[in-house]
């Protein structure tokens, strides 16, 4: 009889469990949300280096504009005035366009008489 014991009783086979589709979902909230907290994180440890940054590149400003006050008061000024008068619309396009040109073409000379200085 133990024979046919062993051989009557039903062999159960592991099925996977099933998951329903609200723990589905679920699952993949909890994926996305993790994965959203990443990118968070960094975001925010990328914002708090553009910010640094910024701060020691205002910093370098400040110090460069008050050491040419104090050193070349005239030519600050000059500048500033400068600046102020072409922000303010003072120069026309035409004349803003003819000054660039010249500028341009007094660098590009510049530049190709101090590379024909290194070559010889």
């Amino acid at each position: 009889m133990k024979a046919e014991e062993t051989t009557t009783k039903p062999v159960r086979a592991r099925r996977r469990r099933e998951v329903a589709p609200e723990e589905a979902a679920s699952t993949e909230l909890t994926e996305a949300q993790h994965t959203m907290a990443q990118t968070g994180e960094q975001l925010l440890e990328d914002a708090q280096i553009l910010t640094d940054a910024f701060t020691d590149a205002v910093r370098e400003t400040r110090s460069l504009v008050q050491y040419q006050a104090r050193h070349h008061p005239y030519r600050t000024l000059g500048a500033a005035a400068g600046a102020g008068f072409v922000l303010g619309g003072g120069l026309s396009v035409r004349l803003t366009r003819t000054l660039l040109g010249l500028g341009g073409r007094l660098l590009l000379k510049a530049l190709w008489q101090r590379a024909t200085k290194a070559s010889l």
